[in-house]
């Protein structure tokens, strides 16, 4: 999967997003998206208090721990082995990650936002895998974003799909989805 080619280093570093297409097998993205669904969901919040508020962020998460390997497997590894390019190749400091499983609901989104987290500056890598084996063009749930220099972007769902963002630099948001759309998400982390 890995390294990063040098077009994907300066799109990062203009505030734009990297998206690699078949970062994992079909087998796996099914794999993943069964352990998802058998995964028990609460709705996300925003902001320091989690509060939630299903007209801004209408996702249902859980956050993945170690003992969720085994069945989050290659999402793991994925994450492992994106860990290590960073480390050498894009210069963030980053030490560890952490990761949550996201599902949109048929109307489900998430308005405009950046994935810092005000007063850290711990996350410095956004990294979303999709787990939408059979998307089709009129499901919805595009991420939608707004590069610092550029037009904005729709890019769909689609399974075994990662998109890859600095969080302080790229806002983005999910359309509403218009069939159950999963994810595994991921913040490459600094100390702190």
């Amino acid at each position: 999967m890995l390294p990063f080619t040098d077009a994907e280093v300066l799109l990062l570093g203009a505030g734009d997003a990297v998206v690699r297409d078949d970062a994992l097998s079909v087998a796996d993205v099914r794999t993943l998206r069964a352990a998802a669904i058998a995964t028990p969901l609460h709705p996300a919040g925003t902001g320091r208090d989690h509060a939630v508020h299903e007209a801004v962020r209408g996702d249902h998460i859980s956050w993945l721990e170690v003992e969720d390997e085994p069945v989050f497997r290659s999402a793991f590894s994925l994450f492992d082995e994106l860990l290590a390019a960073a480390r050498e190749e894009l210069w963030l400091g980053v030490i560890d990650y952490e990761l949550h499983v996201a599902s949109y609901s048929a109307g489900a989104g998430y308005l405009p936002h950046r994935d810092t987290v005000r007063g850290s500056a711990r996350r410095r890598l956004t990294a979303i895998l999709y787990l939408n084996a059979d998307w089709c063009s009129g499901d919805g749930g595009e991420l939608l974003t707004w590069p610092e220099h550029g037009a904005p972007r729709s890019r769909a769902p689609l399974g075994g799909r990662l998109v890859l963002f600095l969080p302080h630099r790229l806002l983005h948001a999910v359309a509403p989805s218009h069939a159950d759309r999963f994810s595994v998400t991921g913040w490459l982390r600094g100390p702190g």
